[in-house]
């Protein structure tokens, strides 16, 4: 026996697979991938047919669908272009549009920077380095340090303040 295609998914292909197939080469430019793009979203459309049913616009369910493909077209082409380099590779090797100067004063930037860090009181300090440099929540924080997340909130700020003060002295910002 074979399955009940829902007429609504059938009609749509027939009469809609042209103007749907020009969308989607616009959008990915390689005829191939865009059949391959249609074929996927009209799959994907029989096999969730009966999902489909309260669906008030099959054509605007299936473009959403087409436009959800490409996303991942275009998601899955940049990750297999990806360079494997290290971000610390990357950051190590020279810039030649950078000066110098400009060397120099990143690095002694940076040096003073950590500095300031380390002159900032305990309190400030903790929520300053987990959430700015470990990138933790105020949440992870707050469940973590027993503090609440107002107060974590204040302590940043007070920590941002605290090195805008240290660092303008130093670097006329």
């Amino acid at each position: 026996m074979e399955p009940v295609i829902d007429p609504r998914i059938a009609s749509t292909f027939q009469t809609e697979k042209g103007k749907l197939l020009n969308y989607i080469q616009k959008k990915v430019q390689d005829t191939e991938e865009a059949e391959d793009i249609l074929q996927d979203s009209f799959y994907r459309a029989l096999a969730n047919q009966n999902s489909l049913m309260p669906v008030e616009s099959f054509l605007a369910w299936i473009y959403r669908s087409i436009q959800n493909r490409i996303i991942d077209w275009y998601r899955k082409k940049k990750t297999s272009k990806t360079n494997f380099a290290s971000e610390a590779e990357l950051s190590s090797l020279p810039d030649s549009k950078q000066s110098v100067e400009q060397e120099f004063f990143n690095k002694n930037l940076e040096k003073d920077l950590q500095e300031a860090i380390g002159s900032l009181p305990s309190e400030w300090k903790m929520v300053f380095v987990k959430q700015v440099l470990q990138g933790k929540t105020f949440k992870a924080i707050a469940q973590e340090t027993g503090i609440s997340i107002n107060t974590l909130i204040s302590r940043k700020q007070y920590a941002i303040e605290f090195l805008q003060k240290k660092l303008r002295k130093s670097y006329n910002f």
